[in-house]
């Protein structure tokens, strides 16, 4: 997302890949609580499905941003939105083995799912690894000064 910002003209998009990579595991913060269910018995997993829907999550990326200094916090928020909705759109792209995503919460209980993709397969990886790795290649073309030799890609 950062690479694609950066070609698209967004300056400095680069130097906040590692905020929508945080931003990207926003909404598995539920993750932790059923650990804590399964190893510990403490069941506090109601409490924390909030945090994997879109509602939640973006209240989570206003509190993180709110972490950042004052002149970095509206592109630190902006990145850290852009990395959980493409965590909840793939989420939503995934066959549900728990019911799916709570898209309308607190609005609504119903759960969707799109059931497009197992979470066990390499489609996800494919169409991540395709086109980062076109990004890569470009990127080192241009870093040994072939954008001539390239032919402007």
């Amino acid at each position: 997302m950062c690479e694609i910002a950066a070609i698209l003209g967004l300056r400095r998009a680069r130097r906040y890949v590692g905020v929508a990579a945080v931003g990207s595991v926003i909404p598995d913060l539920v993750k932790p609580f059923y650990l804590l269910k399964g190893f510990a018995g403490i069941d506090l997993v109601a409490f924390s499905i909030p945090f994997a829907t879109p509602v939640g999550s973006i209240m989570v990326v206003g509190l993180v941003a709110m972490y950042f200094a004052r002149r970095e916090a509206k592109n630190a928020f902006a990145f850290l939105l852009g990395g959980t909705i493409i965590h909840l759109v793939w989420d939503l792209l995934l066959h549900p083995y728990g019911g799916g995503t709570l898209v309308y919460f607190p609005f609504g209980m119903e759960q969707y799912a799109l059931g497009l993709i197992w979470s066990d397969s390499i489609l996800p990886l494919a169409v991540v690894a395709i086109p980062a790795g076109l990004l890569l290649f470009r990127r080192l073309v241009i870093a040994r000064g072939g954008r001539r030799a390239s032919g402007g890609l």
